[in-house]
């Protein structure tokens, strides 16, 4: 159990990251159980840690707690553990973690205890796709996209097996707000895509796709044609801001995206220089959120709709492992001064950008 993934373990025991954040990795026996934790450095008795975040939780407190112990059995004394967080440094003594091991040891204990189940920590494991079949062969229907508690309550009491609805193909006879998440339920049973509703769209456009760190927005990458465009933002720059917002603008395209974050990242470019607000919405206009577009009309054999699982599903194939949140991970550690991770975002980025290409000409060809 990698232990940096804490509150993912706590849902499952069973979740496996699929991207492995930087530091010495170490495997560590706590009480019959193995875990696997990080370290930055080890120096006069102090350890350091790195972690994603603005404020110090449990699973800090458990990770300082692992690299104490594996250092102490290599007969190596600590004296503090120094956890560098995205914006302050907090220092946990030996002492604290002498008192708090009980607690702790109760807190890994219980990890172990859980069965496998679905849910948002699902996203960044490697196992999901498999786990997710078997949970659905067991009759978990929660795995299935559009599947909401409500919504299976609803059959229960209506004493409708949607399993049977799927397989007598009679879909069509339910209420409208039920159907998706029954075609979803047949696309994955068949594993075949299924278009619902006739879909509109357009010929030529541009894609594109933001990266965050911070709630700031430091790269805007665009797929035009088959050229990758990326605008990187190291802070406040209005010549290159109104540049990319020109650039844009003239094209006058369809502006193609997955997921509303990344128009929200051009409309905060309008809030903060109105002068660029009126291309922004006209920019906006003609916008296209691919995600909607298959919520709304197209079933795939999946258990997520995430860019990167469809798009796997098509046969896409990534060139890094990282994720939306190992971005923050990965540019947190170029700020500290390893400039090479950005060439490694803007191939992630890129990626996303053909990924969603990918799928456009894939809803084409429906």
């Amino acid at each position: 159990m990698d232990i940096l993934y804490y509150e993912s373990l706590e849902n499952c025991p069973f979740f496996t990251p699929s991207y492995t954040r930087p530091g010495s990795y170490f495997t560590i026996n706590i009480e019959g159980v193995e875990f696997e934790a990080n370290y930055e450095y080890y120096r006069d008795g102090t350890v350091c840690i790195i972690r994603a975040g603005k404020s110090v939780r449990i699973s800090h407190w458990i990770h300082a707690y692992l690299v104490y112990r594996y250092f102490e059995e290599k007969g190596n004394r600590v004296n503090d553990v120094l956890v560098e967080l995205e914006n302050r440094k907090f220092t946990i003594k030996r002492i604290e973690l002498m008192n708090k091991e009980n607690w702790i040891k109760k807190a890994l204990a219980r990890l172990n205890t859980r069965p496998k189940s679905a849910g948002a920590h699902c996203k960044f494991c490697t196992l999901k796709t498999a786990c997710h079949r078997e949970l659905l062969s067991q009759g978990d229907l929660n795995v299935v996209p559009a599947m909401t508690e409500g919504l299976i309550e609803h059959f229960k009491n209506i004493e409708t097996d949607p399993l049977e609805v799927v397989k007598s193909n009679q879909i069509e006879k339910f209420n409208p707000s039920c159907r998706k998440a029954l075609y979803n339920l047949k696309s994955i049973i068949e594993d075949k895509i299924i278009k619902i509703n006739d879909i509109s769209l357009p010929e030529k456009y541009i894609i594109f796709d933001v990266e965050t760190y911070a709630e700031r927005d430091f790269l805007f990458g665009y797929l035009l044609e088959d050229r990758y465009i990326p605008y990187v933002f190291n802070g406040a720059d209005s010549k290159k801001t109104e540049d990319m917002v020109d650039f844009l603008y003239n094209l006058k395209l369809p502006l193609v995206h997955y997921d509303v974050h990344d128009v929200q990242s051009l409309e905060n470019i309008g809030r903060n220089y109105p002068a660029l607000r009126t291309k922004i919405s006209r920019i906006l206009e003609n916008s296209l959120d691919v995600f909607e577009v298959i919520i709304k009309n197209v079933s795939f054999p999946v258990t997520s709709y995430s860019l990167k699982d469809i798009s796997k599903y098509l046969g896409f194939k990534w060139r890094t492992n990282l994720n939306g949140h190992a971005v923050i991970i990965e540019y947190n550690m170029m700020l500290k001064g390893n400039k090479e991770i950005l060439q490694k975002i803007l191939s992630y980025n890129e990626d996303d950008c053909r990924a969603t290409k990918v799928l456009m000409e894939k809803l084409r060809e429906l």
